[in-house]
């Protein structure tokens, strides 16, 4: 008979209380957790920083993990941010390490936050160390998606978003 896998179960959920820091348009919530080098975890749309409840504790064994939650979502106002686009999003989220004095962190982007986060990574590179993706729709969508009778959806999916891939770090 085979063995059989290890199957222990779920790490306990982490989900530490809410922080806040000021933006000139409003607070923006977010959490801070392990020490290392540090992860900046964006949720995707709709989503929270407590999307990464799971996995968060796993990260914090070996790095400082700081779940932002995004405009409009979680306990962060949608006025905090004005400019809904990718670009838009890209520029709160580099307004947020700047008021959290973090000049260099690995981005971790989950769906739509893996989007954000390789616009923050195009934007201003010396201030990303890496990127990981969860889930993350890919630079060119499949040809049904680019079919989509939605607008805003059918602009996204054609807009380029990485010019180049990144090298390790």
């Amino acid at each position: 008979m085979a063995a059989r896998a290890d199957r222990s179960s779920p790490p306990t959920p982490s989900d530490p209380p809410r922080q806040f820091i000021a933006l000139p348009d409003g607070p923006v919530a977010w959490t801070d957790e392990g020490q290392g080098p540090t992860l900046v975890a964006l949720h995707g749309l709709p989503g929270t920083a407590r999307d990464f409840r799971y996995l968060a504790p796993l990260l914090a064994a070996h790095w400082r993990v700081v779940r932002i939650d995004m405009p409009g979502f979680g306990e962060t106002p949608v006025t905090t941010a004005p400019d809904p686009s990718v670009e838009g999003r890209a520029r709160f989220v580099n307004s947020v390490l700047d008021a959290l004095d973090l000049r260099r962190a690995v981005l971790l982007g989950h769906s739509m936050g893996g989007v954000v986060a390789c616009a923050v990574a195009d934007a201003a590179p010396a201030r990303v160390a890496g990127l990981a993706l969860l889930s993350t729709p890919g630079l060119r969508a499949h040809r049904l998606l680019r079919r989509t009778p939605f607008g805003f959806f059918s602009r996204l999916l054609r807009r380029r978003v990485v010019g180049t891939a990144m090298a390790p770090v």
